[in-house]
């Protein structure tokens, strides 16, 4: 059965919402934001006039035994009017990529399970009863503000909504798209060379993000080329691949492995800037934009690291 929400207006009448969340929620997956929707079903009990239009949102946050979260601001599906009997509606809750990690991680150290913190604000914002004193008026421009500001009646409250593992594990599963990956490479923050590797990072994935993952790797192919001189060479030319390659696999040491790791990388992101028939044989999907890009990213922050280690006295 489910928790019905009080929400009554700071009116000295009983005027109010009473809020309902039902078991329909759903995760509709987007390029890299993604829409967490609620159903809701709300009732005036006749405490509001038939019409009267109301502003519903507020804050959510992601709560653990040791933390709390911001996950941003929700707000219904579109704007409502009272009905004269209860009506639905849904809350929507936009969630980045990032912050699904975060869920992710917060889940992983503890049970599985996601609670989610609601802040209520509903503020009334047109059709109040012939009773009730209607907010001063303060010109056109300054509407916006009285609808916030004060005047209008505004009800607060809270609730938690909470999810088990599986059910949870069941909103992932029906992502109906592909999310993106987003990786944190540290630099330097005093080597201009060092900040034009994140920069080539940074143009690869908002080429990626406009449709062009072709030049998204080209920029990656650079991003390479400019980390070699940054971090130094990491002697991954065809003599030296030649050399590491006749070495027993497990006798390879780990800059070998980079080594190796570079040249292959490389040589991947390589055909966009070429005209040869082989390059033109090449499909760049946006999986594989990201799987070059991401990959390009955590070997420079791999060098960036033993650079720096190197550096110090």
């Amino acid at each position: 059965m489910s928790i019905v929400i009080p929400l009554l207006f700071d009116t000295g009448r009983k005027l109010g919402l009473w809020v309902a969340f039902d078991e329909r929620a759903w995760l509709l997956g987007g390029a890299g934001v993604h829409r967490f929707t609620v159903g809701m079903r709300i009732d005036s009990r006749n405490t509001l006039p038939v019409g009267t239009s109301v502003a519903l949102g507020g804050t959510a946050w992601l709560v653990t035994s040791t933390s709390r979260d911001y996950l941003g601001r929700w707000t219904t599906e579109k704007p409502f009017a009272v009905y004269a009997e209860p009506f639905s509606s849904n809350l929507v809750l936009e969630m980045r990529d990032d912050q699904l990690a975060l869920i992710e991680q917060r889940r992983a150290a503890a049970d599985g399970s996601v609670r989610l913190d609601l802040e209520f604000a509903a503020t009334l914002t047109g059709g109040l009863p012939a009773d009730e004193p209607s907010p001063p008026r303060r010109g056109r421009r300054n509407n916006a503000l009285a609808s916030t500001a004060g005047g209008w009646p505004v009800a607060h409250g809270t609730h938690t909504l909470t999810y088990t593992a599986s059910q949870w594990a069941e909103l992932l599963a029906g992502l109906t798209a592909h999310t993106s990956l987003a990786v944190v490479m540290p630099v330097p923050l005093l080597d201009p060379s060092a900040h034009e590797v994140a920069k080539l990072l940074r143009d690869a994935v908002k080429l990626i993000t406009d449709g062009q993952p072709a030049k998204a790797v080209v920029d990656a192919r650079r991003a390479i080329e400019v980390a070699d001189t940054v971090f130094g060479d990491l002697q991954a030319n065809n003599a030296a691949m030649k050399a590491i390659t006749d070495i027993a696999p497990n006798d390879r040491t780990q800059d070998q492995r980079f080594a190796l790791l570079r040249h292959a990388l490389f040589s991947l992101a390589s055909p966009p800037a070429h005209g040869d028939a082989k390059a033109n044989q090449f499909v760049w999907s946006r999986e594989a934009a990201v799987a070059v890009i991401s990959s390009v990213a955590a070997l420079a922050a791999v060098r960036s690291d033993a650079s720096s280690a190197t550096k110090q006295p």
